[in-house]
């Protein structure tokens, strides 16, 4: 267990740390029944976005359902729920999450709750009162996506993005934690490894210390949807492709003890490899957080991954474990 994961546990409530080991009970004995409530949620703000990314399913349309965002009342129901049990909430699913304007007061709602805080942008949308909204909720940790060091290499995956004015944001961020003498929010810029920016990771480093942010990540290439695309985006280097890493396949999934994703509309998925929502677990705003988790559906989908993960459509192709994610560098 990470440092700071330990940490967390060992310094939160009882009734957090209990629910947990009930989960990791349930995962290591390998019954599709679990006793307590999510220990993590992925919580999607929005579901629409300001970029078109090719071969995600929002940028490139495979996601037919209407877009929406989430509202505070509905938001407030599933942390008055669960609130008391989780330890980690990410904020972002598909979507843009900053298009949801009741974003910070949300984070601010969880933290309240001692939940650490995550969310992720493509950037655009840090302006003064943006980040001043961000540090002053008590965000832990924003990721900002920014897959090339100049508009012409960001472009031709971002569809749409502006360099300039991302690294304007990131500027305005930094310069305003210091002002305010604040930690927090961690500031981690990710930069995807693909074909055509693989000359500029050497770069990385010395840029993102250049910002002034705390973490620098290479994160390698996933298309869950489009892998007829895979060979356009995928790199040539071998170090920089999930796919090029014959990762151990478990026969069952800890994710799936731990938490679950909550789309905008209150529809709970196992996980966010189900953009289509085809294993749709229920509906948390229709019922609540605990019938959702404890509830047939999600018991049912426990066992069929626990008998065979290759028979569960999502899973079949999961490169969750091949996935690569490292610190350039890391301050925080």
């Amino acid at each position: 267990m990470r440092l700071d994961l330990l940490k967390r546990f060992v310094f939160s409530s009882p009734k957090k740390q209990i629910n947990l080991l009930k989960n990791y009970w349930a995962y290591f004995i390998g019954s599709p029944r679990v006793g307590g409530l999510p220990s993590r949620l992925m919580i999607e703000p929005a579901n629409f976005c300001n970029l078109k990314c090719p071969t995600c399913p929002v940028g490139n349309g495979a996601i037919k359902k209407a877009k929406g965002a989430m509202s505070l009342e509905n938001f407030q129901k599933i942390i008055d729920e669960a609130g008391d049990y989780l330890y980690h909430l990410t904020l972002w699913n598909w979507g843009e999450p900053f298009l949801n304007r009741e974003l910070a007061r949300m984070i601010k709602c969880a933290r309240q709750k001692n939940i650490y805080a995550v969310t992720s942008t493509n950037g655009h949308f840090l302006d003064e009162k943006s980040c001043a909204d961000l540090i002053d909720c008590g965000l832990n940790e924003l990721i900002i996506a920014l897959d090339g060091l100049s508009q012409e290499t960001l472009s031709q995956y971002r569809v749409g993005a502006d360099f300039k004015k991302i690294v304007q944001g990131i500027k305005n961020l930094v310069e305003l934690k210091k002002a305010k003498a604040s930690r927090y929010p961690i500031i981690q810029l990710q930069f995807i490894a693909m074909k055509h920016n693989q000359p500029e990771i050497g770069k990385l480093e010395e840029f993102g210390r250049s910002l002034g942010v705390d973490k620098a990540v290479l994160k390698t290439f996933g298309s869950q949807l489009d892998m007829g695309r895979l060979k356009e985006f995928e790199p040539t280097e071998k170090q920089f492709s999930r796919y090029a890493r014959q990762a151990k396949r478990k026969k069952s999934c800890r994710n799936i003890y731990l938490g679950m994703n909550i789309n905008y509309d209150g529809t709970a998925v196992p996980c966010c490899y189900d953009p289509l929502e085809s294993q749709a677990l229920g509906n948390v705003f229709a019922s609540s957080v605990k019938e959702v988790w404890q509830g047939k559906k999600f018991e049912n989908f426990r066992q069929a991954v626990i008998k065979s993960k290759n028979a569960v459509s999502i899973c079949a192709n999961c490169d969750y474990n091949a996935k690569i994610r490292k610190n350039i560098y890391n301050r925080a």
